[in-house]
């Protein structure tokens, strides 16, 4: 008899075996002087986890859900990815955090996002452990609901914060904003969500790209404001199914 797996989700540093790559994120400054250019000043960084992926298995759901013929000839993974703010300078913090992800592999696309909406603290409960569904989806419960389940993996986050907001379900570019909320900053620390990817049955590698932005609260010339910063380029990356979590990183400009 099989039994419930569970699996911790711990806010902490990325470890340096964990980092894929790294990459600057830069506001525009005007210098002093009416023909001065805008230059670029460096706010903070990102640094993105190695991505792991889970092989969902079709001979573990329903039989009804088996026999669906564009069931069968698809590939369901559940990949997890990881980021980590860089600390921030001064007097200067992080108020919101975009981590976003373009897909480019023909037929590829994401069939759902996790956590997918945490805005306040019934969110939090509904959206700390859940599981994939039947139906290739997340979802969420308690962990007692999960009593007497055999064979099923129970994620489940050991801190979560409002705000976080998803977005892109059903297409090739989604994304998950991360704000501060009163008694929440946002702290350099690994940050992890979770997407389930459809994809042709003939797919082995899923090519795409990162693309993050953070928004810093500064203090100038005696206030506060707010200023947003992008990263200089999209950092692309390669994912070898066959080969499981091997990733191919792209260089990438700290």
């Amino acid at each position: 008899m099989g039994s419930m797996r569970e699996r911790l989700i711990e806010n902490r540093r990325l470890l340096p075996d964990e980092i894929l790559g790294h990459t600057g994120l830069y506001s525009q400054t005007r210098m002093l002087g009416w023909e001065a250019d805008a230059r670029l000043l460096r706010e903070t960084g990102i640094r993105y986890g190695r991505p792991v992926l889970h092989r969902l298995s079709i001979a573990d759901f329903p039989a009804m859900l088996r026999k669906r013929l564009d069931v069968s000839q698809r590939v369901f993974l559940l990949v997890e990815f990881m980021f980590d703010l860089d600390e921030v300078a001064g007097s200067r913090h992080c108020v919101e955090a975009e981590f976003t992800v373009k897909l480019d592999t023909h037929g590829v696309v994401v069939q759902g996002l996790w956590p997918e909406l945490v805005t306040t603290q019934v969110d939090v409960e509904r959206s700390s452990s859940f599981m994939v569904g039947a139906d290739f989806s997340f979802r969420s419960m308690s962990l007692a609901a999960f009593a007497g389940l055999e064979e099923k993996e129970v994620w489940q986050y050991v801190e979560l914060h409002p705000t976080i907001r998803s977005f892109g379900k059903g297409q090739k570019a989604f994304s998950w904003i991360f704000e501060e909320q009163d008694g929440y900053p946002l702290l350099p620390m690994s940050r992890t969500v979770f997407a389930i990817l459809d994809l042709p049955q003939s797919t082995s590698i899923i090519r795409g790209s990162f693309d993050t932005s953070a928004v810093v609260c500064r203090r100038r010339l005696g206030k506060f404001d707010k200023v947003k910063a992008v990263s200089r380029n999209r950092q692309s990356f390669q994912m070898d199914i066959t080969a499981g979590t091997t990733v191919l990183f792209l260089p990438s400009h700290a």
